[in-house]
């Protein structure tokens, strides 16, 4: 049987949170200085940027829930 993200114990989801929670940081700095560069809002590289950083706050915030229901 193939595991599932509900499978995670609240240890694991707070391993995988604490492991990608440095990656967040540096995309939040990396698109701030990007921003204060003046890099064009149109940009791609800006644009991939700001994508990937909020797709990572995302699943670090879906982490935190996740581990913190299960806690309950």
């Amino acid at each position: 049987m193939a595991m599932r993200s509900r499978d995670l114990t609240p240890d694991q989801l707070r391993i995988i949170q604490a492991r990608i929670q440095p990656l967040l940081g540096y995309l939040s700095r990396l698109a701030r200085r990007m921003e204060h560069e003046g890099f064009p809002v149109h940009d791609r590289l800006y644009m991939f940027t700001r994508d990937a950083q909020e797709a990572v706050e995302r699943l670090y915030v879906e982490l935190n829930q996740r581990a913190c229901s299960r806690s309950l």
